[in-house]
Order: structure tokens, then C-alpha cells, then sequence
């Protein structure tokens, strides 16, 4: 063949470049499953064992739920005209509400409540089905109860609407519903409490108030009494000289101001009861209302609630987490600051109230003094009326705060109400049979087809056609089936091309022979070597088979058995080893026509019958035979047979372990490399073929041995070249009607 077209790319670099895999297909991970499901269902069917034993021998649990629905509506017991708009109760400002209710459910400070309100039977009966988890704690009954109620309390908001359910787990279920009703119901009356402190602040500071009022009226309306008996005036019309508008001006303005000290004042002692009952002042509406605070308390949620998103994923000392705190922090010490900037801010009204209320008593003052140098005693008993009315008008404005304050405080001024009372639950919550079969189930899949796939894609050797090709950068010249020794006995595999004891088997080296011819740029004569990376490949038994079919092509072919340190071709051929290349080359003749030569008894060149195929034994075995390659003895005996046969087929030992094969491929033009299919590591496999980088022959394709027959994987020697389906469908095709 003058000209062949050569279908291997070039190499050039190899070591330099990056070398994939190749992709991944559904048939490579089907095949990853099938060759170890075994031990996928062996781990499998072991863990969701104990997974299961482990559930279902849990101690019963079970759990009580009632639910709170809260209505947003305004607590403001000081302005009762206020109208809050419905559309409160939904968006951003609904999720800050129920968030801090489910915070408050939350805290310590309303457990300790809880466990306050528990009697001592309902305390024994609550940790009593707990034995077993305290009986080596020595912490007093109080801590162990409020431990529990942190631990097996649980709250949380129904979708879309403003309900929050409590529920609560217990090893008995009749304390599992009394606990969910008992946080209900003291919730309530939490809510209460703390609405009630305000007003009952309110209202005592209103009453002090109001008393001194009165006190300073009773003692303004005897003074204009007296005064009007010592100057015998019957009726308010006899001295009725009007002092007027200014002094008139001056008197409402200090009822006002009266009335808006006695509201701050009212706020002030509110702030301070909230504090000292752990109160949080933002519940307050003239704090939460104040300047930018709603704002960003509706972005302290979006960060708590970002933090609820992150914990699922992450644990707490991850990046997201860090930088959530860091902000959540920040945050918190601007609300803080705020609030303070809240309180400072009524303080300094309230100053200024006091400031105003000294400078119109100075302004009222002056203008009474006009009066009297104007109007005598009519002027007078004007000014005495005016400071009458001025007293009454601060108290009266006094006293409708007090009277709306004692309102509400009578009133049950909550926005709570318990929607559903928890019953005694009939069937635990755990162990449920039903998740636990879906928790074993689930986790048996995941064994018996994540074992397989996670061994598989960890495993180094290259098993796939694509892989093979991609990562040695060389084309596959074909793949020889896995032969089962009860099909063909070891000692008849040599023969099994030969013999035709398999049709796929024969089929592959046809392949193979057909790969050679057509990627090969060379004309015969030509010498082809065969080697390996490691011992027990094949590359004996593929050296062998690939000459028959050479042979049976009409080409005379020598395959030489180069392997001196361990020859085995004489064997594969049931011949003897004392005649070859080491008795010829270690004895006296001298070189011979080359002839002469082929027919020399030291070399005892044999044929193999009926197969156009000829052997030279290794003639003995060496440690060290490559000084004997190196000879030009050696040289003039490869170039003299190449001159006697069309093909020389020299068996090399493995490159991985011996430089021998370095050296033989001075004399070779073209060369097989034979690997075992799933054999040695990907790297070992690849380190050995690089070998032959600087070699003079060219690396015409690998050939892979013992490969497995699963179709549509990429594993199968069927999905290379034509060996490309089993002995079945040979003896299907050969037995049809013709």
C-alpha cells in the first residue's frame, strides 16, 4: 500500500497539556452502578437498617398546638382618638408585629413566667417521664423545667396570615396539650400585664397631677372669692373691664402647655416602667414612630429573617453568617442609639414645657400689673377671675387625660385571642413509621446508588473508550473481550485466534488488523512491536493473534519473543526454548546469508502450521540483555530477517518495569500498546506509553485487553471497531436461510 491515510493526530507536547477525561454519559454511570451495585446494596440495605432500628425505638413523643390570632390595633392609652389604618395590619409592618410576638415567645424572660405559673404536680409530672435525661444533672427542678420548655417549645407563623401556633412536645401527651395551653394562656396574659403597666403608670402619674391642679385652683377661686367679698362685688358684670385679648392669649396658652407637660411627663414614666419589667421601649408607639425607627426595625427583620435562610445552609462560622451578624449588629447599635435619641428628645419637650409654662406665668404676670395700674379694683378682680380660669381649664384638660387613662385601663386592652386550645394529641409525632420507612428508604437509595457512583468516579483507572483516548492521546486500535476461563482454558487462550474457539474474540483482531492497515503510512516489509506498562496485560497473547491475521493476509510474518527475561511465547506454542536469538547471538557462527540464516538450528525458526506465521523463541532467558540489543550483532540479525519476512512482530517485555522495549524500538517502525481494560492506575498507564515519546517508531494505537461487554457505557470492546457485538449474534447471523 503506497499510500494509507494516518487517523492519529499528533501528540507534540503531550506532557505540557492539560488532558481530560472525557464527558461523562447516563451509560458510563449506569456502568458504574451495575459492576458494583453489590456493594452499594450491601452498605445500603446495613445503614437504613439502623437508621430504622434507631427511629422506631425512640422513646413516643407527642404534641399539643394552640394558636394566637393577633389583630393590630393601637395600645396608645394616652391619645385615644388616634386611628390607626387598617392596611397595618399587612406587608412589612404585619411581619415586624408578629416577628416580635415570636421573639417574646422566645425569650427567657416569658419561660420563667411559664415555669412560675406551673403548680408543683404539674412540675412533677413534667419531668418525670425525663428520668432517664437528668438523672445524673444536679441542677435544682427550676432550671431542669426551664431547660425543657426551651427545648421542646416550638412557635411559628402560619403562611399568609397573622395567626402564630404554639406547640409543645412531651414523652406524655396530656403535658404536651396542658404546656401548649399554658403558653397560650399566660402569653395573654403577658400581653395584658404589660398594657396594664402603662396605664396604671399613666394613671398615677395623671392623679399627681391632677391633684396639685386642683390644690393651686381651690387656692386661685379663694383668693377671687375673698376679694370680692372685701369689695362688696355681687357678680362677675360689675368688674367685668375686660383685661383683654393679650392677657386671654397668655392664660390659653398656658393650659396648653400644662397639658402637653403633663403627656410627656406621662411617656417619660411609661419609657421607665418599660425598662424596669424588661419591656422592649420600641413597643411603645411614640419610640417606634419616632423619626427613621420604623424603618429600620422593618430591616432588622429582613436581617433576622435572612439569618433564619443562611442557618439552614450554613454553619455559624461561615463568611454569609459572619457578615449577617457583623450587619445584624450594627444595626441593632443604631436602633439602640435612636431610641436613646427617642427618650433625650421627650425629655428636652418636656424641659421646654417647663421653660415655656415660667415664661407665661412672667408674661401673665406683667400683664396683670397693666391691669391693675389701669383698672384699679376692677382691673383686679379681673385678673383674679383670669387666673381662675386658667387654673380650671389645666385642670379640667388635666383631667380628661386621667378620665380616658382610667377608661382604658379598665379595659382587657389586648389584641390576643386564643383561636384553638390544644387537645390531647392520640398518637405520638415520634416515632412516626411512616417518615422513618421514608428516612430508611431514602437512604438505602442514596447508598445503593451513591456507593456505586462515588467508588466509580473516584476509581483512577481508565475504563472508558473516550477516556482512554482523551487522557493517553492515542487512538484505541480496538478492544478484546473478557474471555471466561470455563469458555476457553488458559492454556488454549493462545490459541484462540488461531483455533477461532470465539467468535468475538477473532472478530476483535480483525479489528485490530484493519486499524493497523489503515492508519499505518508504511509499505511492508516493516517491523511492528508490542509492548506493555506491566506483566499480565496480554501482550503476549495479543502479539501472537494479531500475527495470524497478517498471516492470513498473505504476509509472511516472524513474531520474535524479545522478552529474554521472562520469555513465553515458546510456551503459548507449545515449542522448545533452546534454540533462538540468545544461543544464536552468544554462539561461534558467524553471519550467515540471510537465507542461510533463517533455516540456522541455533535460531530454530518454526512455523506455525496452516497459519503463514513463523516464531523465534527468546533461546533461553538474560537479567541483562539489553547489552546484547545494543550489539551490532543483534542490529545485522533484525535487518537480515526483515529482508526473509513482510512483517516483524517483536514481544517486548513491559516498559513500566525494563528499559528493554526503549531499545527494541530502535529496530521497530510502528508500535502497539496493550493495556489491561480497568487494570492500572490511569497515570502508571500513561507514564509508560510517554516512554516511547522520543522513540524513533510510531505509536499507531492501544489496545485494550479483557474489556467488558456493556453496551451503551463506553466500556465495551463492542463499541470500538468490529468485534462489535457478542458470539450470539455471529451465530444468529451465520444461521439465517441464505
Amino acid at each position: 500500500m503506497s499510500q494509507r491515510i494516518n487517523l492519529r493526530d499528533s501528540q507534540q507536547g503531550l506532557e505540557q497539556q492539560e488532558v481530560q477525561g472525557g464527558e461523562l454519559t447516563l451509560g458510563d454511570l449506569l456502568f458504574m452502578i451495575k459492576e458494583r451495585w453489590v456493594i452499594g446494596l450491601g452498605v445500603g440495605l446495613l445503614l437504613a437498617a439502623l437508621l430504622l432500628f434507631y427511629l422506631l425505638r425512640q422513646t413516643p413523643v407527642y404534641q399539643g398546638s394552640s394558636t394566637l390570632l393577633f389583630n393590630l390595633e393601637s395600645n396608645n392609652i394616652v391619645d385615644m382618638e388616634e386611628v390607626v389604618d387598617n392596611d397595618m395590619a399587612t406587608g412589612k409592618q404585619l411581619d415586624i408585629e408578629l416577628n416580635n410576638h415570636l421573639e417574646k415567645l422566645r425569650s427567657g424572660t416569658f419561660r420563667e413566667r411559664v415555669a412560675a405559673a406551673m403548680e408543683a404536680d404539674e412540675v412533677e409530672s413534667f419531668l418525670k417521664p425525663y428520668a432517664d435525661k437528668f438523672e445524673d444533672s444536679t441542677a435544682p427542678d427550676e432550671e431542669k423545667v426551664l431547660l425543657g420548655l426551651k427545648n421542646w417549645s416550638n412557635f411559628g407563623r402560619q403562611r399568609n396570615t397573622q395567626i402564630l401556633q404554639i406547640s409543645f412536645e412531651h414523652r406524655d401527651p396530656v403535658v404536651a396539650a396542658d404546656l401548649a395551653n399554658l403558653f397560650a394562656k399566660e402569653y395573654v396574659r403577658y400581653n395584658l400585664d404589660q398594657t396594664g403597666a402603662g396605664a396604671s403608670v399613666a394613671v398615677e402619674t395623671l392623679k399627681e397631677r391632677a391633684a396639685e391642679l386642683r390644690v393651686k385652683l381651690t387656692e386661685s377661686e379663694k383668693v377671687y372669692f375673698d376679694f370680692r367679698r372685701k369689695n362688696n362685688i355681687v357678680s362677675d358684670e360689675e368688674g367685668a373691664v375686660s383685661s383683654g385679648a393679650k392677657m386671654a392669649a397668655i392664660s390659653q396658652k398656658m393650659t396648653d402647655a400644662e397639658v402637653s407637660l403633663a403627656d410627656y411627663l406621662v411617656s417619660l414614666e411609661q419609657v421607665g416602667t418599660a425598662r424596669e419589667i424588661g419591656q422592649d421601649p420600641l413597643e411603645l408607639s411614640f419610640i417606634s414612630d419616632y423619626g427613621n425607627i420604623s424603618s429600620l426595625v422593618a430591616k432588622r427583620q429582613e436581617l433576622e429573617a435572612e439569618k433564619a435562610r443562611l442557618g439552614q445552609k450554613y454553619l455559624e462560622r461561615h463568611p454569609s453568617m459572619i457578615e449577617n451578624a457583623q450587619a445584624f449588629a450594627g444595626l441593632q447599635g443604631v436602633i439602640s442609639r435612636a431610641v436613646d435619641t427617642a427618650i433625650a428628645d421627650m425629655k428636652s419637650k418636656s424641659a421646654e414645657q417647663v421653660i415655656l409654662i415660667e415664661r407665661l406665668r412672667d408674661q401673665l404676670e406683667s400683664a396683670e400689673g397693666v391691669a391693675l395700674d389701669q383698672g384699679g379694683v376692677s382691673g383686679e378682680v379681673n385678673i383674679l377671675r383670669e387666673q381662675v380660669q386658667t387654673d380650671r381649664s389645666t385642670y379640667e384638660g388635666v383631667m380628661n387625660r386621667l378620665n380616658e387613662a382610667l377608661v382604658t385601663s379598665k379595659i382587657e386592652n389586648t389584641n390576643i385571642d386564643v383561636v384553638d386550645r390544644a387537645s390531647v394529641p392520640q398518637g405520638p409525632i415520634k416515632p412516626n413509621g411512616k417518615m422513618a420507612g421514608l428516612a430508611s428508604a431514602g437512604v438505602f437509595g442514596l447508598c445503593f446508588l451513591g456507593v456505586p457512583l462515588a467508588l466509580g468516579l473516584t476509581d483512577n483507572k481508565l475504563k472508558r473508550v473516550s477516556e482512554i483516548e482523551s487522557y493517553l492521546g492515542v487512538e484505541i486500535a480496538g478492544g478484546i473481550p473478557l474471555i471466561p476461563t470455563k469458555k476457553i482454558a488458559s492454556k488454549e487462550l493462545a490459541h484462540a485466534v488461531y483455533k477461532d474457539l470465539d467468535e468475538s474474540v477473532t472478530e476483535s483482531f480483525r479489528g485490530i488488523y484493519s486499524f493497523v492497515e489503515l492508519t499505518s503510512q508504511l509499505d511492508f516489509p516493516k517491523t511492528l512491536l508490542v509492548s506493555s506498562t506491566s506483566p499480565s496485560e496480554g501482550k503476549s497473547f495479543v502479539s501472537g493473534s494479531v500475527a495470524y491475521f497478517f498471516g492470513r493476509h498473505g504476509k509472511k510474518t516472524l513474531i520474535i519473543d524479545c522478552d529474554f527475561r521472562k520469555p513465553s511465547q515458546h510456551r503459548n506454542f507449545g515449542i522448545s526454548n533452546d534454540a533462538g536469538t540468545l544461543r544464536w547471538i552468544n554462539g561461534e557462527s558467524s553471519f550467515q546469508d540471510p537465507e542461510k540464516l533463517v533455516m540456522s538450528q541455533d535460531l530454530g525458526i518454526r512455523e506455525i502450521p496452516g497459519s503463514n506465521v513463523y516464531l523465534l523463541a527468546a533461546g533461553g532467558s538474560s537479567k541483562s540483555p539489553t547489552e546484547m540489543i545494543s550489539s551490532d550483532k543483534f542490529r545485522s540479525l533484525i535487518d537480515a530477517l526483515s529482508t526473509q519476512f513482510d512483517l516483524l512482530l517483536i514481544d517486548t517485555p513491559p516498559v513500566g518495569l525494563f528499559p528493554d522495549a526503549l531499545f527494541l524500538s530502535e529496530y521497530a517502525d510502528e508500535i502497539l500498546y496493550v493495556t489491561k481494560h480497568g487494570g492500572l492506575p490511569r497515570q502508571q498507564i500513561r507514564a509508560g506509553l510517554s516512554r516511547f515519546d522520543k522513540a524513533p517508531a510510531t505509536v499507531l494505537g492501544v489496545i485494550v485487553n479483557q474489556m467488558k461487554s456493556v453496551k451503551g457505557a463506553g466500556y465495551s470492546y463492542g463499541d470500538y471497531g468490529y468485534g462489535s457485538y457478542s458470539s450470539k449474534y455471529y451465530r444468529k447471523y451465520y444461521d439465517q436461510d441464505r
